[in-house]
């Protein structure tokens, strides 16, 4: 008997006459079909059907539906004609499955057409996306060319990315989220990331978070690359632009790290890394970390902070105009500061124009027991410490 239609096709006649098979498929393992769905409304939860809109279909309604099919290529889309804000009325349910949202071309550079926002008048809270992972198999979430606004949660305000998620962010605008349990503990005002995530040519600004990581607070492993730009984000603690904990990766390449600040003086909460706060693994690559600050007395760290046994190498890094200055005259490591055990390695960057109370701690103060080192022009700003 033949195994395959092709050799039955090659083989001689007689021997086709001899061996004759019925052709048929193989029944294969089960498989859906990649499901899509095109949001044709802006409204939440959206209306019924009428004459006018048989079928509408509204986001919250398009990621209800696909959460029903487990496979890896189920897309949302919205329809050419519809711009404008989808103002959600209450939490959106979690994302179940692979998915990719796609805003669609902007309206002109930096403009989206699609928005989801949550009106900081609703009396409920709840963040924006909640991609939930599998523990049986990889699951990806990508999304592109839209604005995420308005979220309030105790951890990821905008987005949250759980453990076993691989999410991809392009040309996306995260802003004025907060993380917050109204207790002092929100992590990740803009986006909390468990999993691993890359935020590509997108923007992260104005987020805060009443204790870590006002822009993103990450444990898993976090790449913020190609012209993206994280900014005028606030922790009330640590971490104003970006907190990477313990054990965690976190990577920039071409990205801008602005204007973003740890500490509140009406709590008295004494700021530590304006810019990044670094607890696990840090690199930077052709960055610019500028114009960070950390408030309060005793505030460490205006640009980056480097906690007790992290890791941080930059490479080509413009570190310029972070401060670390406050009321009591003892801020200290305007540009950078380095906890004992940690590392940080320095080349070919620029440390210039940063501010310290501690006048010999303009550009970084190293503190005894940590590795430090700076290779290239020498800085133009002073570091001091015991460990310099």
């Amino acid at each position: 008997m033949f195994r395959s239609i092709r050799r039955w096709f090659l083989a001689p006649k007689a021997s086709k006459r001899r061996n004759r098979i019925v052709l048929g498929f193989d029944v294969l393992e089960d498989r859906m079909v990649p499901a899509s769905r095109i949001v044709n409304i802006l409204e939440d939860p959206g209306p019924p059907p009428t004459p006018d809109k048989p079928d509408p279909m509204s986001l919250r309604r398009a990621i209800n539906e696909l959460n029903s099919f487990p496979n890896e290529s189920n897309s949302i889309t919205f329809a050419s004609p519809l711009q404008g804000e989808i103002t959600l009325a209450f939490a959106l349910p979690p994302i179940l499955v692979s998915m990719s949202i796609d805003g669609g071309p902007d309206i002109m550079p930096g403009l989206h057409r699609i928005g989801v926002t949550r009106d900081n008048a609703n009396p409920l809270d709840f963040r924006i996306f909640n991609v939930v992972g599998s523990p049986t198999s990889a699951r990806y979430f990508d999304l592109r060319n839209i604005r995420v606004s308005g979220g309030y949660d105790t951890s990821g305000g905008g987005i949250l990315i759980n453990a076993g998620v691989t999410a991809y962010v392009y040309n996306t605008a995260v802003f004025t989220n907060r993380a917050d349990d109204r207790a002092g503990g929100g992590l990740g005002g803009g986006i909390r990331n468990d999993g691993t995530l890359v935020v590509d040519n997108s923007t992260i600004t104005s987020n805060s978070s009443s204790f870590l990581g006002g822009g993103i607070y990450n444990t898993g492993f976090l790449l913020v690359q190609y012209n993206t730009w994280i900014a005028g984000n606030h922790a009330d603690d640590a971490g104003g632009g970006i907190f990477n904990a313990v054990r965690a990766t976190a990577e920039t390449n071409n990205a801008q790290i602005q204007m973003n600040s740890a500490g509140n003086a009406v709590l008295n909460i004494t700021g530590t890394g304006g810019g990044i706060y670094n607890e696990g693994t840090l690199q930077m690559w052709d960055s610019l970390l500028d114009n960070n600050f950390v408030l309060l007395g005793g505030s460490l760290g205006g640009g980056l902070f480097s906690d007790a046994g992290s890791q941080a190498t930059l490479n080509n890094v413009t570190i310029t105009r972070n401060s670390a200055n406050n009321a009591n005259n003892d801020g200290t490591g305007g540009g950078f500061y380095v906890r004992t055990t940690a590392s940080l390695s320095l080349s070919g960057c620029t440390l210039s124009a940063n501010q310290a109370d501690v006048a010999l701690s303009r550009g970084g103060f190293v503190e005894v027991g940590a590795t430090y080192s700076w290779t290239g022009a020498p800085p133009f700003d002073p570091v001091g410490g015991p460990g310099a």
